[in-house]
């Protein structure tokens, strides 16, 4: 299937059969940015209705980001590592 077919596919699927905030992401997101991350989502789902559980974190922001947890994972830089 190419990227404008899938996309026009799992667009039509979402919006018979999605719930509303799959039917949200519908109408809010463009094509453009669809196509641009068809082939990545492609590899990742057997069929439509995995699209809502496995890709939904490319179209829907985290609530929120705890900023400490992203300090903590940063690799710490020292001397050794520079020299």
């Amino acid at each position: 299937m190419s990227d404008e077919e899938f996309v026009s596919t799992i667009k039509d699927f979402l919006f018979l059969y999605g719930d509303e905030e799959r039917k949200e992401i519908c109408e809010t997101i463009d094509d453009e940015y669809r196509k641009k991350l068809a082939p990545y989502i492609k590899v990742r789902i057997q069929t439509l209705k995995q699209f809502g559980d496995y890709c939904k974190y490319f179209f829907v922001r985290p609530a929120s980001i705890d900023r400490d947890m992203v300090h903590k994972e940063k690799m710490k830089v020292t001397e050794e590592l520079v020299t």
